[in-house]
């Protein structure tokens, strides 16, 4: 980190804005290719599937009447968040425990949207799902365990083991904030494992947005149907081909996988018949499905009498009676864990809103101690508190019931910035002053990954700040907030900043976020945001990424001039990574303005650029108010030199420089920008080519 940078050596147009979020696109399933990859390394899955198959042959060619009634399957929800929206309320479980009970006994209100030609093989499956009310250990839950954990970004087999259940006894969900095997725009669903699997890893894996009634992707909670059916060896009703089988007997071939809601589509297989797209086990939309047919439940039979993984167990009256899911369980108030939330961050006698998010058993009483705030404790569920000095505050929260009583601490949990700033310009972040950086740099608190110091890397220094990304889950979104500066009666304030960054494949899509907030952090505008291949300043690496020198880093100037009546202005530094993912630096976070000789260049330049548009070549005329030493050049808008125009001495007075067409003769058609730096002052104006 140079120790103080006023006038920056390049210029890099970039006004403010905001790059449109890509659309989502639904993966409503990833369970084949799951079972693929297990046939290819668990060679014991194999048998159970081939013994699984033998047995529902074997009870189609010896059918028996059966003498089962409606199976009890104890259920637990694993939600695995890391404090956002993932950590789903406990109203979406019972959404989704609800809609399970209707769709496998046939008593959702839309079974009379089943096509007349399959209402005869609808099945009642007689199964109802209930959230176990002791757990493993014989003491009190509702069913439903949240537990904070960096796996739920990209989540695979290896969350599991964060909080597993016994597969003998209850029928475990994972419920996270991603799944693996997908690259965005595209996420995966849900994804289950079929019957014959390891015990560890038995059960259901849930993108939080689908669990319960939602809308989202025209879901309403079937996701969680579908991947039971799974679970218990239905396949995709397509078979997982082009007219493939699901082994069936009463579905109709279809040609593929159905979305939306085509009713009465007639399938191009063999026979022509009507496909069934109100099935659980299509891909159409939620709303268009409402039943499993009698030959569905015939193999799921198959599954709950077999002994792989110990599904007959799940319903046995002793187990029920373990987990406290039988009739006539009399359930007891659990002992609330206590947990709390907040949204964001704010200024000095401004409202912050605490939300209690304690779990487990309902709590009655609350008892909220606030360091700096006021009130300093309160008794309400979801308080409401100021803070009259800027600063970093703890917070603790006491919360019990009849049974029993919970508390926790989040230490620097709240940042409070002044609601006028009382810091001045410039401002420098010193990279190699660990204690400065510790001081004036707020990571924030619901930061994955926290950014540090890297004392191996730096542009024309030693050290930088890091993002290490390398080796870390996708999905992360981690922020430094600076020190709150006001801007009020400066000329042209400038931001700027070095950074580096390689990608760690092409298909790599970190990014860097810079942001302004004029609202002590509740909300962000733009000032650049790029991804990927736009952001980098070194060649595609595979390993851990440190610059080699500074030719592999990139200076960055940002104009704050619209925003010079600000008297609180924050700067965020926000990366992401994405798939899979490398490490990013920024160096020399400066935040300068304008000193008297810089006005006066700048109060006399009148820069103007005619023609433009130009076909080939322009002409710049400016004013000097003095002697000066006079660069000009031509930056493409990644701010990119392409062509080099003037550099020389210049007299005082009115002076014009040319573009020609040799200056102009390699570059195509577009949106270029020239800037002018006089004596180390610049100025720059966009101009169009068109040849």
């Amino acid at each position: 980190m140079k120790k103080l940078i006023l006038v920056a050596a390049l210029f890099i147009a970039a006004n403010p804005f905001i790059t449109k979020a890509q659309e989502l696109k639904a993966v409503p399933c990833a369970t084949f290719e799951y079972m693929r990859d297990v046939q290819m390394k668990d060679p014991q899955f194999v048998q159970n599937q081939q013994i699984l198959e033998q047995a529902y042959e074997y009870a189609k060619l010896h059918p028996q009447k059966s003498s089962q009634t409606k199976r009890i399957i104890p259920i637990v929800f694993h939600i695995l968040h890391n404090g956002g929206i993932e950590n789903i309320a406990k109203e979406r479980v019972l959404e989704q425990v609800a809609i399970l009970n209707k769709d496998f006994q046939r008593l959702n209100t839309d079974t009379n949207k089943t096509n007349s030609i399959y209402k005869s093989v609808a099945a009642d499956c007689e199964i109802e799902f209930r959230l176990a009310q002791i757990d493993p250990n014989g003491n009190c839950t509702d069913g439903i365990v949240r537990v904070k954990t960096l796996l739920t970004y990209n989540a695979d087999d290896a969350i599991k083991s964060v909080s597993r259940w016994p597969n003998n006894k209850y029928f475990n969900v994972w419920v996270v904030e991603t799944i693996s095997g997908a690259t965005l725009p595209s996420v995966i669903l849900g994804r289950s494992q079929f019957p014959g699997g390891s015990n560890t890893t038995d059960g259901v894996l849930l993108k939080y947005s689908v669990c319960g009634n939602t809308s989202i992707f025209n879901n309403y909670g079937r996701t969680l149907t579908h991947e039971i059916g799974h679970s218990l060896n239905l396949r995709h009703i397509w078979g997982d081909g082009t007219c493939a089988s699901d082994f069936v007997d009463d579905t109709p071939p279809h040609e593929a996988a159905n979305s939306g809601c085509p009713v009465n589509k007639v399938s191009n297989c063999t026979g022509n018949a009507i496909e069934m797209v109100e099935n659980y086990m299509d891909y159409t939309d939620g709303f268009c499905q409402n039943m499993f047919s009698n030959g569905q439940k015939a193999r799921m039979n198959i599954v709950w009498n077999g002994n792989q993984n110990s599904r007959s167990n799940l319903y046995s009256p002793a187990n029920l009676i373990a987990t406290g899911t039988n009739d006539g369980y009399v359930s007891v108030a659990c002992v609330p864990t206590a947990d709390f939330y907040r949204k964001q961050e704010a200024c000095t006698n401004t409202a912050v809103a605490y939300t209690d998010g304690s779990f487990r058993g309902t709590p009655t009483n609350w008892e909220w101690t606030f360091e700096g705030g006021t009130p300093t404790v309160s008794n309400l569920q979801n308080p409401s508190i100021t803070y009259a000095n800027a600063g970093t505050y703890s917070v603790k929260l006491k919360t019990w019931n009849a049974t029993g009583v919970d508390s926790i601490i989040k230490t620097n949990y709240i940042r409070i910035f002044e609601t006028v700033s009382t810091k001045t310009l410039p401002y420098l972040l010193d990279m190699e002053d660990v204690n400065k950086f510790n001081t004036d740099i707020y990571n924030k608190v619901d930061n994955i990954t926290n950014w540090t110091i890297a004392t191996n890397a730096g542009f024309a220094s030693p050290s930088s700040i890091v993002m290490k990304y390398y080796g870390k889950n996708d999905g992360q979104s981690n922020s430094i907030l600076l020190p709150s500066v006001s801007l009020k009666g400066t000329s042209a304030p400038k931001l700027s900043f070095d950074y580096a960054y390689a990608q760690r494949s092409v298909t790599s899509l970190d990014r860097l976020q810079v942001g302004l907030s004029r609202n002590c952090g509740s909300s962000f505008t733009s000032l650049f945001n790029k991804t990927g291949a736009d952001i980098a300043t070194a060649p595609v690496t595979s390993t851990s990424f440190v610059p080699n020198g500074d030719a592999q880093w990139k200076h960055l100037d940002i104009s704050l001039t619209s925003l010079a009546t600000s008297e609180n202005t924050i700067i965020r530094f926000l990366a992401e990574n994405s798939g899979p993912g490398n490490n990013i630096y920024v160096d020399n976070i400066v935040i300068t303005v304008a000193t008297g000789m810089e006005n006066l260049i700048l109060n006399n330049l009148n820069l103007s650029i005619a023609p433009n548009p130009f076909n080939s070549s322009t002409k710049a005329s400016f004013n000097l108010f003095a002697d000066a030493t006079v660069k000009a050049n031509l930056y493409d808008l990644l701010g990119r030199k392409v062509s080099e125009i003037y550099s020389g001495q210049i007299s005082a007075g009115a002076n014009e420089i040319n573009i020609s067409s040799e200056h102009t003769q390699n570059l195509s058609d577009g949106i270029y920008v020239l800037q002018l730096n006089v004596d180390g002052v610049m100025k720059s104006e966009k101009v169009l080519l068109r040849k």
